[in-house]
């Protein structure tokens, strides 16, 4: 087992990880009455732990996006081909912002937040999980 895997499998709560090392681990075929359409945020890698996907859902917005459940979402990623998924934090606080300073100058929300059932309203949320590269 690669030292990726090894960190994702000890340290991934097992009802959040959609996908791991290649298999899905929700039932794709189960339709459970407790999996709900949410707004939803995974991060997941390619078997080499080279390539990382972060994918946002919106959801909770009829005629816009109603959210995926994690049944759908673990169909999603595995048809992308991820080798390890796992389902982050979702609902109001699913929001993804760019900035580049040298060219905007300040930072961009890229999705159609909810936040008190009102679309285009950001949540007030103290974290975040951010990237920088230069």
């Amino acid at each position: 087992m690669s030292e990726s895997n090894l960190a994702f499998s000890k340290f991934a709560p097992l009802k959040d990880v959609l996908v791991f090392q290649g298999k899905p681990k929700i039932n794709i075929y189960a339709n459970s009455s407790n999996d709900k359409p949410y707004s939803r945020v995974v991060a997941a890698t390619d078997k080499a732990g080279k390539k990382l996907w972060l994918v946002l859902v919106d959801g909770k917005q009829p005629l816009y996006s109603e959210g995926f459940t994690k049944r759908e979402l673990t169909q999603f990623m595995a048809k992308l081909g991820v080798y390890n998924a796992i389902n982050l934090d979702g609902g109001g606080s699913t929001t993804l912002v760019v900035a580049n300073p040298d060219k905007e100058g300040k930072p961009k929300i890229l999705n159609a937040p909810t936040h008190t059932k009102i679309p285009m309203r950001d949540r007030p949320v103290a974290n975040h999980l951010g990237f920088y590269t230069d």
